[in-house]
């Protein structure tokens, strides 16, 4: 029997998890969702650092039934919270790895070192505000309900005073 599995042959979600388990004597838990290693389980949020694959690919392969799990996994709204701290973590730690590595190469003669010393120096690994190009849907939409909101407190204000 699959262990990722229910008896129906339908992928578990919360009864993988210590902490959302409904299970009293929790036979399917394999995870903990707690930063740490949790009533003898291992934590998923370490086990993912420890993966370092921003795909998330290698990570659904080795420790969930595959990638379609996984993907059912990361739909679920109450799981979103944890995956954006795993993932933003990751995302910041492989940044750490990265700087290192260049720090490391800015001690060396020549134009890597030149070229290294220079990105530590401009701060190119800061992320940027001033994208260029045309913004992202999100953007537009944020922007024509601050102009509709805008809008509606004109002609509140016009309606108010012309009674």
């Amino acid at each position: 029997m699959n262990k990722f599995k229910n008896s129906n042959g339908q992928h578990l979600l919360l009864a993988l998890f210590f902490e959302t388990s409904v299970d009293t004597d929790r036979p399917s838990v394999l995870y903990s969702l707690k930063d740490y290693d949790n009533n003898d389980l291992p934590s998923l949020h370490r086990l993912y650092l420890e993966c370092n694959d921003p795909t998330e690919y290698s990570f659904a392969k080795k420790y969930f039934d595959g990638w379609t799990h996984w993907k059912k996994l990361i739909a679920c709204n109450w799981f979103k919270p944890y995956l954006e701290a795993m993932r933003e973590e990751l995302e910041i730690k492989m940044k750490a790895e990265a700087l290192n590595n260049i720090r490391y190469k800015a001690d060396e003669n020549g134009k890597d070192g030149l070229a290294a010393n220079k990105y530590i120096l401009e701060k190119g690994y800061v992320d940027k505000d001033d994208k260029r190009g045309r913004p992202n849907k999100e953007t537009i939409k944020r922007e024509a309900d601050k102009l509709f909101k805008d809008k509606e407190d004109i002609l509140g204000d016009w309606q108010r005073l012309n009674g």
